[in-house]
Formats: structure tokens, sequence, C-alpha cells
């Protein structure tokens, strides 16, 4: 089904096509013959709707004005030396239009429009155009309720969509569970990820990235996570409710897990790990890159976060020995995309390679940070998108319309933070405007932080209400702080889980 903004586009481009028809048709059957001399013009006819034109050619004028079109004759000023001039106007003037008002879009391109990098613009907006509300709202995908899910096997060709939830057969016809399971083994069984356990013995999650891949923390927000309260009344709140949800879907026999995951892998597994799965896991990301992003932007996806195990070993399929089957590795990647792969052109059936690579080479220092700091990225917009959907709402008198604008306008609140306006980064590591080096350059953003807070569920802090002057005073320092430390504390108390940090 779909979208609303779809409908929308569509609905504007069959109005503009009608209007462009009925105008070409007036013209040839009503105006045109006129303008032949082949019939006389029709006073009864309104013309008030009409645009007009401008021409310098008077043959072209006296047709127009023949058949009752609005024509504008543009001549040098020359060529009035013998005709009376009833009334002369001054010209516009040009300081008042040196510059074109703002467009109400982004601009995707500047230059000639038939340069090549045009269309490279326009394919990675295409990539970037956000259309994911709110990755937060679905439980997270474990492997337990993967071989938990039922088996019912169902019919696929090589241009079938695969309803999500329901298995997917090989071309031999043999129905494989959807998931990262190899020949539906059960998980239970299965060895827990060496990279999750080796960064769960030397990452405190709560503590700032530090490594070789390490990017540089921002001031105000470096330690913010160990500031958390851990126990403070609405984390042991929701704790509660969770542990109560939990055990209804046990007594109705569910598997699923209320463990919260991350939208993309967390930037600790690719700093907390040995050498080789380091180089390995650095080029299976910018490998499986655009396609883990398009998991979140495509409108027909149901993205749900993936528990760290899950990255683990999607992360790891460059380790993989040649000969290993590829329907585990297609089953990996299907499982993880979700129904993005039932967008119109998907191929559900077409074994996915995993990525051959010579892991023997470390990554470069300065790539590893860069991939380290853009994760971070990604994870904070969207964890910080989700939190923003998960305590604002609507009126509940509003209309569906009006609820999509709330909606709309939100998110459009939380671009405005970041230069691209869209939750997926640039190139640039400059981009957010909360980790901008001096203060003039960071107050704005920081208002508008401080805007979207308090429009939350969960109220401002009193530090957090403090001075927030443009002159960068001891005052307004202590507020920014404050702003930072609410933030990390309503996301642990709404998740369960400290965000993930952006960086320098």
């Amino acid at each position: 089904m779909a979208d609303s903004m779809a409908i929308h586009v569509q609905v504007a481009a069959m109005q503009s096509y009608w209007l462009e028809l009925v105008a070409g048709l007036d013209y040839m059957e009503r105006y045109q013959p006129v303008m032949n001399g082949q019939t006389e013009q029709d006073n009864s006819s309104d013309s008030s709707y009409l645009m007009g034109t401008f021409t310098i050619n008077l043959d072209v004028a006296e047709q127009h004005i023949r058949a009752g079109i609005p024509v504008y004759l543009v001549r040098p000023i020359d060529q009035f030396n013998n005709q009376v001039i009833i009334e002369a106007k001054m010209p516009v003037d040009p300081p008042l239009n040196t510059s074109l008002p703002s467009p109400p879009f982004p601009v995707v391109f500047k230059g000639d429009p038939s340069h090549p990098q045009k269309f490279h613009a326009i394919h990675r907006f295409m990539h970037i155009f956000h259309t994911f509300w709110n990755q937060f709202n679905f439980t997270t995908v474990s492997q337990l309720s993967a071989v938990q899910a039922e088996s019912t096997p169902v019919a696929s060709s090589s241009s079938a969509s695969i309803p999500s939830g329901l298995p997917v057969r090989n071309k031999r016809g043999k129905a494989r569970v959807p998931g990262p399971l190899a020949n539906g083994q059960a998980s239970q069984k299965k060895k827990p990820c060496k990279t999750l356990k080796m960064s769960n013995q030397q990452r405190d999650k709560f503590m700032n990235l530090a490594g070789t891949y390490a990017p540089s923390p921002i001031p105000a927000w470096a330690d913010a996570n160990a500031k958390i309260d851990k126990m403070s009344k609405r984390s042991q709140e929701r704790e509660e409710r969770d542990r109560l949800t939990q055990r209804q879907h046990d007594k109705e026999g569910g598997g699923t897990s209320y463990e919260k995951g991350y939208v993309f892998p967390d930037p600790g597994l690719l700093v907390y790990t040995s050498a080789i799965r380091q180089s390995s896991f650095f080029r299976q990301w910018e490998y499986c890159r655009d396609a883990l992003i398009y998991r979140i932007t495509s409108s027909s996806s149901n993205a749900k976060p993936l528990q760290p195990q899950l990255w683990c070993e999607l992360l790891a399929m460059a380790l993989k020995s040649k000969n290993a089957k590829s329907t585990r590795v297609h089953d990996l990647m299907a499982h993880a995309l979700g129904s993005a792969l039932e967008a119109p052109g998907s191929n559900t059936t077409t074994p996915i390679q995993a990525l051959v690579l010579d892991i023997d080479q470390p990554v470069d220092v300065e790539r590893g940070r860069y991939i380290v700091w853009e994760l971070c990225e990604l994870n904070f917009r969207q964890e910080l998108l989700s939190l923003d959907t998960h305590l604002t709402h609507p009126d509940l008198s509003t209309k569906r319309e009006d609820t999509i604008n709330f909606r709309l306008g939100c998110q459009e609140q939380i671009m405005n933070l970041f230069s691209e306006g869209s939750l997926v980064p640039s190139t640039s590591t400059s981009t957010n405007h909360l980790a901008l080096g001096t203060w003039p350059e960071r107050f704005e953003a920081l208002k508008l932080f401080r805007d979207m807070m308090r429009a939350w569920d969960i109220p401002l802090s009193l530090e957090a209400k403090g001075q927030l002057g443009p002159l960068g005073s001891e005052a307004s320092l202590k507020t920014e702080a404050a702003l930072v430390v609410h933030y990390v504390q309503t996301f642990f108390d709404v998740f369960g889980q400290p965000p993930v940090l952006p960086y320098l």
C-alpha cells in the first residue's frame, strides 16, 4: 500500500497532465482556427484564466489579439521614435530581485543541468531520502524468535515477493526458515559470537569509545552515558512493564525478546575486537552499507533493531570459508532486510554471496575512524528520532492528515540539527551542528535541541532550563551539559540501554 506522500505526488502529477491536456485541446480547437482566420472569435467564452505570452514579433501579437489571448509585445526603446507614448513605467529596481527565496525542498544539485554529477547527486539524494519513522516501535528480532517462527511452505519465484515472517524456498523447493540460521538448526545450541563475548568483557557501554579506530569525543558529550542513573524511578517502572509484558508473552507461547538492539551496527563491535575481525568487519560494512541503509529508508520496510549478536554474524560474513553454503548468507541478509525486499523488482531467491576479502591487511586508521564516526552518527540520528516519536503525541482529536503533518513537522525539526537535512550523514565530519567547535556555531542548534525536548512527555530538568546565551558563558556551557545529560537519561529510561553518542 502506497504511503500518503506517494499518493500526493501521484495526484499532483495527474492534475498537471490533465491541465496540460486541456490547455493543448483548447488551443488547437478554439484559438488556433481564429488565429489562422478560419473562424471568428467566440466572445461568449471566458478568457480571464488565460496566462498569455510575450513576443517580439508583430505578426504573433496580431494573431493572439485576434484570438483574444493576452499578449505582451516586447520591443527596443529606439523603435518608439514616431509613436505616442501614453504612459511610461519605471523598471523594477534590480537590487530588489538579486536573490531568490529559499526553495521549500532541499537543493539536490547546483550547476550545469547536463553535467553527469547531477545524476550522481539525484541518486545519492534518493538513497538518503527518509521515510522510516520509528524503529523502536518494534521489538528486537532475535535468533530465538526466528527459530520459533512458523514454517509453513510458500511458493516463490525469482520475481515473487516474500511475505514477512514466512519461510523462503530455495530453488530446489526446500522450505527454509528466514533468519540467521543454517539448515534450520536451533539457536540454543549455537555458540555465542566471539566478538560479542569479547566486547562484553572489555567494554562498558556507559563509557566513551577508546582504541585505535575510536573518533574523538565531543567535549559536551564526553562521559555523558557514565552519568546515567541506572536506578532512576522511570527506568525501574519501565523494567517492571517489560517483565510483565514478557511474562504475558511466555504464557501465550510467544518467544519474542524485548531486549533493545541497534538499527545499525553498534560501533563498539568494530572498535573492540581482534585485528583480523576488525579488518573483516570494516570491509563488510562498506560492502553492505547501502543495503543496510536502504532497509531503514525504504518506504516498504518494516525494519527492526537487531541484537549485537546478529550484527556480529552479519559483519563476520567475510570470514566464512568459500565452501560455506550460500543459503545461510542469503537467510541472514533476507532476515536483516525484512520487507524492504518486497519492493517491486526485488529478488529474494538469488543467493547473496559473502564478500571475499584479504583480511590480513589492517584498515587505514583514518578510514576506520571515519567508518566508526559514521556508525555513531547513523545510530544517534535514528535514536533521536525514535525518542522524539515516542515522547511526542498529537492531539487525540486531530485528523489523520493532521497527525501526519505533526509527525513530519517533528522530523523536520530534527533534520535542522544536521546540515544535510537527512538522517544519513554526508562525507564531512562537521555535519552535526551539535558538534561544531565554537559556541556561536552550535548555539542555534542547542536552542533547537532544547525546544525539541521541551515538547516531550518527560519535562526538562531544572539545570537544562538554565541560561543559554549567544556568548558562550560558563552558565551556558553548564546548560549545554545539562541538556546532554537529560537526553541520555531520558533515552535510558525509555529504551533501557545507553544511547550511541555522536563524535567528532
